[in-house]
Formats: C-alpha cells, sequence, structure tokens
C-alpha cells in the first residue's frame, strides 16, 4: 500500500533554508522566489517555483505529535489524504487545487512535518475574506459560482469535511468575466462511490458553509444560494430555519464526522445511502 501510494503521489523535498526567515519577514532576501502566503502554529504555506518551472503553493503541517504521526505513518498521512481527495475531484473535472506531490519528515526547526504542494492558481482570493470586504450586492455574485461548485463536488462523490468559506478560492472579481471557484483544503475529504447529493454527508457540507454565509447576505438570499445548489422550495425552507439555530461545537463535529465515516464504511460493503435531506 505505501509503494503504490508513494508510486503516485509521494515525491522527495528538501526544505528551503529561508524558510525560517520566510516566515519572519514574509520574504527572503537570499531566496526573492518565496513567497509566505501564511503560517499559525501549526501549519507553514508559501509559494516557490518548482524545478520544472511551474509555481506551487507549499503547506507544510508542523510539529506533529508523536502519537499522531507514528498512527499516520503506519496508515495514512494526512497530506495523503488531501492528495488524494484533490486529486478525486481533479480526475472528475471539479476546480480545485492541483496536486503535484507529498512528503514527510522531520526537522530539528519543525519537528515532524508533512508537506502537500499543489499547482499555484494566479488571481485568486479566498472566499471569507471576498465577503468580508464588500457589500452583499456583489458578494453574491460570486456567491452564486461557489454554490455551483459545492454542487460539482458533491455529485462526484465527496464529501468536504471541512466546507468553510476560506475553502473555497474566487477568481478576482470582474462584473464583464465569468467568476472561477475552486475548492481547496481538503486534509477531512471523504469519497464516495456514489454522488452524496441529497444525502446526510452533504448536508453537514452545507451547513457548515451556509452559516458563515448567513452573515454576509442574509437569509433571503441564502435561499436563492441552496436554490441555485439544487434544493427544491420546501428544503430550503427547512434547511434556513435549519442553520439559523445551528451551532458547531467540537462534538458535534466528531459526531458527524463519525457519522460520514460509517456511511464510508457501509459504501465499501456496497451499501448506499438513499439521498433524502433530513
Amino acid at each position: 500500500m505505501r509503494r503504490s501510494l508513494e508510486a503516485t503521489g509521494y515525491r522527495s523535498y528538501i526544505l528551503p533554508d529561508c524558510l525560517i526567515e520566510l516566515e519572519k519577514n514574509k520574504t527572503s532576501v537570499q531566496n526573492p522566489d518565496y513567497t509566505l502566503i501564511g503560517a499559525d502554529r501549526i501549519t507553514v504555506i508559501w509559494s516557490q517555483c518548482l524545478e520544472d518551472g511551474n509555481r506551487a503553493v507549499i503547506k507544510m503541517y508542523r510539529h506533529r505529535g508523536r502519537v499522531d504521526w507514528y498512527r499516520e505513518k503506519s496508515f495514512r498521512f494526512r497530506v495523503q489524504r488531501e492528495f488524494d481527495a484533490l486529486t478525486f475531484l481533479d480526475i472528475k473535472g471539479v476546480p480545485c487545487s492541483k496536486p503535484l506531490f507529498w512528503n514527510y519528515g522531520c526537522s530539528p526547526d519543525f519537528g515532524r512535518y508533512e508537506i502537500l504542494a499543489t499547482r499555484e492558481i494566479i488571481g485568486i482570493v479566498p472566499l471569507d475574506v471576498f465577503a468580508q470586504s464588500h457589500e452583499p450586492r456583489i458578494t453574491m455574485n460570486v456567491l452564486f459560482p461557489a454554490y455551483r461548485l459545492v454542487g460539482q463536488m458533491h455529485q462526484s462523490g465527496c464529501h468536504h469535511g471541512a466546507m468553510y468559506e476560506r475553502n473555497i478560492l474566487i477568481s478576482q472579481y470582474d462584473p464583464q468575466k465569468k467568476t472561477d471557484a475552486y475548492i481547496i483544503d481538503m486534509p477531512k475529504a471523504i469519497l464516495f462511490p456514489y454522488p452524496v447529493t441529497g444525502t446526510r454527508m452533504a448536508w453537514i457540507d452545507l451547513s457548515i458553509l451556509t452559516v458563515r454565509v448567513l452573515k454576509y447576505v442574509g437569509a433571503d438570499n441564502c435561499a436563492a444560494l441552496l436554490m441555485h445548489y439544487g434544493l427544491d422550495a420546501e428544503t430550503t425552507r427547512r434547511f434556513i430555519a435549519h442553520i439559523k439555530c445551528y451551532h458547531s461545537t467540537r462534538l458535534k463535529r466528531n459526531l458527524e464526522r463519525g457519522e460520514c465515516e460509517f456511511w464510508e464504511l457501509l459504501a465499501h460493503l456496497g451499501i448506499r445511502y438513499r439521498p433524502a435531506f433530513r
């Protein structure tokens, strides 16, 4: 199993010497080709030019715990799951950050780490950043393609698992041009051999996304987005009532995750979820 996965996704990769400087200063004097995108306690994300001349976004999960590290090393790394999910969407023709390779290792500065490289998409911005800086009328113009994209993802058989608005990238808004949208950040994704549209898996993704979109554009506009996604009027009405009192907690997220993994297990046994939102 390990050899098979490595043959399709694993690739040797050496951490750049300028990474500590890059995290502190956002740019590197010695290596101006590297650009910091973001950093927090868990991750560092930067862009760079690869040996083949193409630019890539590199995401590193750092300081991985010992238990998680050895469990994932024995089964599947977090970046492996994300690589597989993005590859699945790419094959199905669903716009996403195209995966290039994954890697893992240990560093004195970053501890046990995992690396995922994806093709850099030029001229994009996270959906949450756009929504926070534009009025609802303009935000709606980019939300329609975003919800259409989520519908494509569900139709392909993919449950995202962390469908926050920050995990959708959109092209720079131009009223004269079509807005493009892309799915990113999928370590919690679960893949099914059938469309998940109309299932609890889709309901959970839509709940996570729409409860946040609600604060940007209001309930009436959310209803229009959900109908654009594909819900009928009655299901949309029930869904809006649901998200108005939806509160996400760690326990609730874990229970929802367990429910989706249960249906993943049944799918491997040939048992299919009967589409019916509830």
